[in-house]
């Protein structure tokens, strides 16, 4: 139980992770064509 919620957890971050990452991408490339 608690490690299969530590699992969801660990992918959950990851796919925050990414998602951030991916946003402050998109917010450079903006910035450079302004």
């Amino acid at each position: 139980m608690i490690k299969s919620n530590f699992e969801t957890n660990k992918r959950i971050l990851r796919t925050n992770k990414s998602c951030t990452y991916t946003h402050i991408k998109h917010q450079g490339q903006i910035e450079e064509l302004t």
